[in-house]
């Protein structure tokens, strides 16, 4: 043979080797991608149905609620076509109702107004007449007390009133208190029996010259207790007054 002819029959069996070979690989690549193909076959079935059962489920649950849903609001429709009739019975001519109580409740509130305004009238009427009365007996008690006193330690003797006010309430504290010196103290413990027992008599003589009218008698119990002579003398006279 020739050697070009034997060269051509060595490439031709190594291209025949090198075909067989890759035929082999072919064959299992082939197998290969069948066997991987048929997996992801099973996978994505497997998952679609699970896929599938889940969003079924998911429509069942909806439906469902949907179905309790309708029948809540069918329940709700009766009771407010109930409601409505209640508040149409209830209602009736409730314009006119109104206005007859707003007209109630306004003559009352006028009149409470009304009320309240006398109310304050009359209490500040009570506290001038309080006051015109303090001076009042203040200057009797004064008077009286020139009169039967005889003493020069005390210039006079006066009935301070304080005002206490609570929220629904207004008294008055009263004392007596004394000019002694030029200033004023409270008689209560600063002064002698005798000069109690005076000014006790003074400030009853007082009061009763203030509030009384045409009373003809004067009641005293033991009025001359703790007094000298001269003061009882002096007392006397202010009483025949």
């Amino acid at each position: 043979m020739k050697i070009g002819q034997i060269r051509q029959t060595e490439r031709d069996i190594q291209d025949n080797l090198e075909y067989r070979n890759l035929k082999v690989e072919i064959g299992k690549l082939q197998e290969q991608i069948g066997k991987l193909r048929q997996e992801l076959e099973n996978q994505g079935s497997a998952s679609y149905k699970e896929r599938l059962t889940f969003l079924q489920n998911d429509q069942n649950r909806i439906t469902s609620e949907f179905s309790s849903v309708t029948g809540n609001m069918e329940q709700i429709k009766v009771s407010i076509n109930i409601d409505k009739e209640d508040l149409k019975s209830q209602y009736k001519n409730i314009e006119g109702r109104f206005k007859e109580q707003w007209a109630i409740k306004h003559g009352d509130q006028e009149a409470i107004s009304e009320i309240d305004r006398l109310i304050n009238e009359l209490e500040n009427t009570l506290m001038n007449y309080h006051t015109q009365k303090m001076q009042e007996i203040n200057c009797k008690i004064f008077d009286l007390w020139e009169e039967a006193y005889n003493g020069d330690d005390i210039e006079k003797i006066e009935i301070r009133s304080e005002q206490e006010s609570t929220q629904n309430n207004r008294s008055y504290n009263y004392r007596v208190v004394m000019m002694k010196n030029g200033k004023e103290l409270d008689m209560r413990g600063r002064c002698s029996a005798g000069q109690r027992m005076l000014a006790s008599i003074i400030i009853r003589m007082a009061l009763a010259e203030c509030f009384s009218k045409d009373f003809g008698m004067f009641v005293l119990d033991e009025p001359t207790t703790n007094l000298d002579e001269i003061h009882i003398n002096k007392l006397s006279e202010s009483l025949r007054r």
